[in-house]
């Protein structure tokens, strides 16, 4: 395999943010709903291949990251894409209407379907390069988890960040096809090895520091993400859940009805059966532990605001359970007869830290069923 320039990735990526700030984008509609889907999909079709990865110099890609993320705004910027059926009432002609009228209205049905075809085509596209963007992802896991160093450091972090501008672009459908399948998909096996919840566990329940201060980043920072994945998959599909159950119950009314509604939905990355498995692999379970021992530990400090928002998260993530297995641990080390007091001061150090992100902005609805003496 040829050895990738990275001279030349990095000029191109310059030449890519010089067009972006000097031309019009508003003058064409077609330039942010289709040529820059276009080019943004071309380049991370490029990129998730770990050989290349690993040849290309750390700062070319890093642009190159930057690029896409700034592609993925101008073409947010654009609008949505919308799903939309077409409206019957347009097609819908009188035997007497003239030739000139019907001639008219004919154009007019054409043009829609020409428009929703065009949405539909905008949309496919772009959940190509969600999917690209996953596999990018994926890629740059296995690219750090094969040797944890500060240098592969940064392109995970950007490209963690590239994901969740992604996680933010809504993309639609009509009718959500449950799978039964409760195996995660590849890209998310990779991304949970970064975690590593199981060896995070023993790493900081360590007397000594064992892990480097940049892998504690990488694993926070990845559990942000797949936090953020999970809850927002789990509203979006509550929401499919909602409204199945009303076309089950309306459904008799809705066929006599004349008019038949149509409900446009979000799309979410994982269905209900993978995020049970996660739940029943007790992946977010180790990773409280994991988060709680690091608030107790002098070395994880600068990681300390971070974990506790995880950990306010990790709490609230099934709102409808009346406790979490967060509340749990917490519950469980406050009540410990263990003598080892260290262990109890960092727990109520935890409180203190749950307290502050209680009463500031970050989590003003965060609640502790927690009681000690």
């Amino acid at each position: 395999m040829e050895k990738p320039s990275s001279e030349k990735i990095a000029q191109f990526a310059k030449v890519v943010e010089f067009c972006l700030k000097t031309c019009n984008l508003d003058g064409d509609p077609d330039l942010r709903a289709k040529f820059l889907p276009h080019l943004l999909y071309s380049i991370l079709n490029k990129l998730h291949d770990d050989e290349k990865l690993v040849l290309i110099e750390i700062d070319a890609l890093l642009q190159i990251t930057s690029v896409c993320s700034n592609l993925l705004e101008e073409i947010s910027q654009s609008g949505a894409v919308e799903a939309k059926m077409p409206n019957g009432d347009i097609s819908e002609t009188s035997s007497n209407s003239s030739p000139k009228k019907v001639a008219n209205v004919n154009a007019v049905v054409t043009d829609a379907i020409e428009k929703d075809i065009s949405e539909i085509l905008e949309q496919e596209l772009m959940e190509s390069c969600v999917n690209e963007c996953l596999l990018l992802l994926a890629s740059v896991c296995r690219v750090y988890v094969a040797r944890r160093t500060a240098m592969r450091f940064p392109l995970l972090i950007d490209v963690c960040k590239l994901t969740s501008q992604f996680l933010d672009y809504p993309l639609y459908c009509f009718l959500l096809d449950h799978q039964d399948d409760e195996e995660v998909p590849g890209w998310l096996v990779d991304v949970l090895k970064v975690i590593d919840a199981d060896s995070w566990i023993q790493e900081m329940s360590s007397s000594q520091q064992t892990m480097d201060t940049t892998d504690l980043s990488a694993r926070t920072a990845v559990l942000d993400l797949v936090l953020s994945i999970y809850t927002k998959c789990a509203s979006v599909l509550s929401q499919h859940e909602a409204i199945r159950g009303r076309m089950a119950e309306c459904q008799a009314a809705v066929i006599e009805s004349e008019d038949n509604p149509t409900t446009v939905l979000l799309k979410p990355l994982l269905f209900s059966t993978q995020l049970n498995k996660l739940e029943r692999d007790g992946f977010f379970e180790n990773c409280g532990y994991a988060v709680w021992h690091g608030l107790g530990l002098p070395w994880c400090t600068y990681e300390h605001a971070r974990m506790s928002r995880l950990m306010a998260i990790l709490h609230s993530r099934k709102p409808n359970e009346p406790s979490s297995d967060m509340e749990n641990i917490i519950v469980s080390a406050l009540t410990s007869s263990d003598p080892v007091c260290l262990y109890i001061i960092s727990s109520v150090k935890l409180v203190c830290f749950l307290f502050v992100l209680r009463t500031s902005y970050l989590l003003p609805s965060l609640s502790l069923s927690i009681g000690y003496q």
